[in-house]
This record gives C-alpha cells, structure tokens and sequence, in this order.
C-alpha cells in the first residue's frame, strides 16, 4: 500500500491521466500530479485562489480544474503552467466534463451547466433547468449529457439543441454523483445514502440500495 503526501488540506477530487499520472486538487488551493511509476510527486500547479472542488482533462492532454473561486482554468502540463482562465460562473465549480466534441461542459452552485469552447476560451452557452447546485456531469455514448443535482433531479440534455430531453425524480435528497453503465443505463450517488439504477430508455428508477453508513459522494 503506497501513500502520497503533499496536500495540506482536504483533497476533494483526483484524475487519473492518460500517461501514468494522477492529479490531485485540494482544499489548499493547489493541484498536485503524481507521478504513478515513479511514486512521487512532480510538480504542483498554483493559480486558483480558493479550493478545488473539481478536475477534468482534455484531449490534448491539458488538465481542467473548477474552484469555489467561480472560475475554471487550463494548464498546460508539459509547460507546468496555468494556459486560461474561464470566467463566467457566478458560483463555484463543482462539476466538470470534457466532451467528445473537444468542447467543456461544467455544472455550478449558480444552478446551470455552461458549455465552453477550450480553443478560444470562450463560453458558447449555457443550459438553465436546475433549481439548485448542479453537482456532477456525465456524457452518454449518443452525445448527451447528464446532470445530478441537489435539487434532487437527473436531468438528460441534447447539447445540440440546447435543451433538456427530460428529467429524472426520485431520489429524496441531493444527487452528488453520476456514472455511465452502458447506453441505457446510468447510477446515481446521493445524500440520502442510496445509490440508485436508472434506465434512460424507460426514463425510470430499476434499483435502489439499502442505506449506506454516509452520503454516497462517489459512484
């Protein structure tokens, strides 16, 4: 058992890259990548001026990272430096998803889910349909993207049209986060320590867990 030490703070997100590294962000404000063959730290990357929250990475290889700072930024590892900052969110960044387009999506505390393009910066639009923080974000084989939410509510997005397909309802408490099974399927973590099985073809609840002994903060 291998343990890194660095951060001194809460660590509230990790991302294993595509090269045998991994990438930490933490409460401290800083992002750590680890080297995963070498089993040490390389470098730290410093810019955000509150904490972490969430981390992505693109298909050039560049690391995203959303902060309680409202703001998104790049950084070039290679250069081992920040590339851009994205400024637009009026809350902090709690969700973010690369998509297969080369397109960015991330997912606030301001209750919408903004789309950025990473070539020029620039903020292309924003989806509004969440009531509350939009927690985590997760992009489906066909294109669309999916949300979880603390206003207890999934929703299912066309990104082309910009708008919601439909939502799903049933979890009783903050939906904190998703994952993909396969094209019909996603699961969900939630507040209520039930992680829960939707099928996106019938647009309904399959499953639900006894309770876990917490918040089902990772799925």
């Amino acid at each position: 058992i291998l343990t890194y030490t660095g951060h001194k703070k809460t660590i509230n997100c990790l991302l294993e890259l595509q090269d045998n590294r991994l990438a930490s962000g933490s409460d401290d404000e800083i992002i750590i990548i680890w080297n995963l063959l070498k089993n040490k730290q390389e470098f730290q990357l410093i810019g955000h001026s509150a904490e972490i929250l969430s981390l992505g990475e693109l298909p050039n290889k560049n690391v995203v990272s959303g902060s309680w700072d409202n703001t998104i930024k790049i950084w070039n590892l290679e250069k081992q430096k920040e590339e851009a900052t994205l400024v637009g969110h009026r809350g902090a960044v709690c969700a973010l998803c690369p998509l297969f387009s080369g397109l960015l999506s991330s997912g606030s505390t301001d209750q919408t889910i903004k789309i950025w393009n990473c070539e020029s910066y620039k903020e292309q639009t924003t989806l509004y349909g969440h009531t509350m923080t939009v927690f985590s974000l997760v992009q489906l084989s066909n294109g669309n993207l999916c949300s979880g939410s603390a206003d207890k509510t999934i929703k299912v997005w066309d990104i082309a049209k910009e708008e919601c397909l439909f939502t799903l309802t049933g979890s009783s408490n903050w939906i904190y986060s998703l994952a993909v099974i396969n094209d019909e399927l996603i699961v969900s973590g939630s507040k209520d320590q039930i992680f829960r099985i939707w099928n996106l073809e019938s647009r309904s609840l399959v499953y639900s867990s006894t309770k876990q002994v917490g918040f089902v903060n990772s799925v």
